[in-house]
């Protein structure tokens, strides 16, 4: 049996007498890893193995196993959704803006964070950061500051010179009417004593990753999808927070708030809750803008 120092989901063993040099473990690495000689299968995972467990999953004698011996488990087809239930789930979802006071458990919080594990990055890396923040005094200071923000966009924006600063040097949106248009309702909500920033939602989570990754915006969006679909099942509605994104991305001394280096921006952000609401019906959206070619 040949040992090879493994991360936890490169195999650490490859088992010479279980291996009958298939060769699928060749043909599915494309870092060259894997190769036959003198009739058998060589594993060599060196500095190129990325640890993406295509090898172990795709073996079908079960010969690249894990450090206590054992094999990663099987598919279980049951498990998985048909295609028609699977497109009724998404169809489903939606946005939840009305939440109960409620806290969720930490056990239905972690069940985010596992599904979040699972969620694909940029050759590899792993390396998504989560910041759950629970604690009501400081989901009210985040709200404090981030509207304040919000608020000095608002009054730089009537005057066409700071405007022209902020639109040129912050974000070219502000030039846009429209975004004015939201940004001036934005802030009249507020001021009527509702919360358009996290909608009083009891939990909030923020995603930021490693300087070193190679796709991290998309990492951590795809980490965040994964946590709202397993919320949806959990019973949790959940709501994108793009505006809080944008406002903590502009002023990186909001993240000492929570524990965040000024030097990795928030990459995406979600409040969590159980819904106060409940939505019956599932409605159509636009047709796909698709070109087949």
């Amino acid at each position: 049996m040949t040992r090879v120092n493994g991360g936890p989901m490169r195999p650490h063993f490859l088992d010479q007498e279980r291996c009958d040099l298939c060769g699928l473990c060749v043909e599915i690495c494309g870092r060259g890893i894997y190769r036959e000689a003198d009739g058998k299968m060589q594993y060599d995972p060196s500095d190129r193995c990325i640890d993406c467990g295509h090898c172990m999953a795709i073996c079908p004698s079960g010969a690249l196993v894990r450090e206590d011996g054992s094999l990663p488990p099987a598919v279980d087809e049951g498990l998985l959704p048909e295609p028609d239930a699977l497109l009724h789930f998404l169809r489903a979802r939606r946005s939840v803006r009305h939440f109960k006071e409620e806290v969720p458990s930490r056990d239905l919080l972690e069940k985010l964070v596992e599904a979040a594990r699972f969620a694909p990055t940029g050759t590899n890396k792993q390396d998504v950061k989560i910041v759950f923040v629970t604690d009501a005094a400081l989901i009210d200071r985040l709200r404090e500051r981030i509207m304040a923000a919000f608020g000095a966009y608002e009054r730089h924006l009537t005057s066409g010179i700071k405007r022209f600063f902020l639109k040129t040097f912050i974000n070219r949106k502000f030039g846009d009417p429209a975004i004015r248009a939201y940004l001036t309702r934005f802030m009249d909500s507020w001021r009527a004593g509702r919360d358009p920033l996290f909608h009083r939602a009891p939990a909030l989570v923020f995603l930021h990753t490693g300087e070193e990754a190679s796709t991290p915006k998309d990492d951590c969006c795809l980490a965040l999808y994964h946590m709202v679909l397993m919320a949806e099942r959990l019973g949790l509605g959940s709501c994108l927070l793009g505006t809080a994104e944008i406002a903590m991305a502009q002023k990186r001394e909001l993240n000492d708030l929570i524990e965040v280096p000024r030097s990795r921006p928030i990459q995406a952000a979600a409040c969590f809750g159980y819904p106060r609401l409940r939505f019956e019906r599932i409605v159509d959206r636009r047709a796909a803008a698709v070109r087949w070619l």
